[in-house]
């Protein structure tokens, strides 16, 4: 073992980590984590450099969404039908299969709540949204909350 693996051992053994960007010494809380493997390892440089870093080289990037996924984790459980909103909204985009239809999506995040509980999609096994009027809009009026079965079967007919 060299020198330098043995100080960073005894660094670790106290709670404590070196930034490679600062070369500070700091606690292990200090650092963001990364998953390999199912198994969480703090990354090299400390939270301060690593935000500076993404900053500085990348700035278009929607600010990384490891720091945003508080917010994101906590809208999930706010709202379910968050992915069912956020699903329905990409697939009216102009690229994609509805969007080039012309299929426009006007609904709010509350009228997404509210058509989740006028259907009670929290007792569906897995819920989707679903169009009444298949060449409709996302509208309040022509959308509901059915099982996906349902769904795919009822566009096999």
């Amino acid at each position: 073992m060299t020198e330098k693996q043995k100080e960073e051992l005894s660094l670790r053994n106290k709670g404590l980590k070196r930034c490679s960007a600062c070369k500070g010494i700091f606690l292990i809380d200090k650092f963001f984590y990364q998953r390999v493997n199912n198994k969480k390892y703090p990354r090299n440089c400390c939270k301060k450099c690593h935000m500076e870093y993404h900053k500085k080289y990348k700035p278009d990037r929607s600010y990384f969404l490891n720091y945003c996924s508080k917010y994101y984790k906590n809208s999930l459980k706010k709202h379910p039908y968050y992915n069912s909103f956020r699903d329905a909204r990409a697939r009216c985009y102009p690229k994609n299969k509805l969007g080039k239809r012309g299929i426009k999506f006007n609904i709010t995040l509350e009228e997404m709540g509210k058509l989740w509980n006028r259907d009670k999609a929290f007792l569906l096994k897995d819920p989707t949204i679903d169009r009444i009027n298949n060449n409709g809009d996302y509208r309040f009026n022509n959308c509901q909350f059915i099982e996906r079965g349902e769904n795919s079967r009822k566009g096999k007919l």
